[in-house]
């Protein structure tokens, strides 16, 4: 009796663990998008009167100086629903604060930029959610106040629809 008590408590442990880590009786996603659309730095048309430049082999958008910068992308949207906009990007420990714009289509958010330590440690930041048609959509990134010198090194905006 002891055994199945302790083998049938070992099981709902087990159970409670899985549906916690994917979601499951909580109802939330499974961890991995349903949908992934990645608009990286070199795809992105540069409008720019200041210094911003894809740097580092086109890896990112840097020397970003201006409010009248812009980054331009295409975004193919393969089906409606909310999507988390993701941005990786970095900023150094003497530049955030600074807020950028992102429109896709009729829609914004506003992010404000956080310190990645340093202008070579990239990280992943949630930016919002924003919902969105099927079909083609342009992307506009701009910076809408600058709290330094830099908004950031942009290198990806990820959309996922879980």
């Amino acid at each position: 009796m002891k055994k199945n008590l302790l083998l049938t408590a070992v099981l709902l442990a087990a159970m409670v663990v899985s549906c916690t880590s994917t979601g499951g009786a909580a109802g939330g996603n499974t961890g991995e998008p349903k949908v992934e659309i990645t608009l990286t730095a070199a795809e992105a048309e540069l409008i720019t009167n200041g210094a911003m430049v894809l740097e580092n082999g086109d890896t990112n958008i840097g020397y970003w100086a201006s409010t009248d910068d812009q980054a331009k992308w295409t975004l193919d949207v393969p089906e409606d629903g909310e999507y988390t906009v993701v941005c990786r990007y970095s900023c150094t420990e003497s530049q955030p604060g600074s807020i950028v714009k992102l429109t896709v289509g009729d829609q914004s958010l506003e992010y404000k930029v956080k310190s990645t330590t340093d202008w070579t440690s990239y990280t992943k930041r949630e930016m919002g959610k924003l919902n969105l048609k099927a079909g083609k959509q342009t992307v506009v990134a701009q910076a809408t106040k600058i709290a330094a010198k830099y908004v950031m090194n942009l290198a990806e905006l990820i959309f996922q629809k879980f």
